[in-house]
């Protein structure tokens, strides 16, 4: 799936197959959920401006700067997983096993 990295529009809205898959961060994070989201992928994706910040502060700065709250980012490491599926580019996925 070719990522449209547009986190001003609403990730679910973007991306309808995958609210089934994720109906858990919609049901947690309610408004919050797209948000929530965007920084899982902000998180790893290779487009992504945080990309090469290394990851505690990486993290911290979604945190602070982004979602304005603190995501639980351990209790999320399956889903980045999943979403590792969906939109890292082949060559990545590759390289990452």
């Amino acid at each position: 799936m070719n990522l449209n990295l547009n986190i001003n529009e609403d990730f679910f809205t973007q991306y309808p197959d995958l609210e089934i898959t994720f109906a858990h961060i919609k049901k947690e994070y309610k408004k919050e959920a797209s948000k929530a989201m965007w920084a899982l992928i902000l998180d790893f994706h290779p487009k992504s401006m945080y990309h090469n910040i290394e990851l505690k502060e990486r993290r911290q700065m979604l945190d602070i700067d982004y979602l304005g709250w603190h995501l639980d980012w351990e209790k999320h490491e399956g889903d980045m997983k999943a979403l590792h599926k969906f939109f890292l580019p082949k060559a990545v996925k590759y390289l990452l096993g």
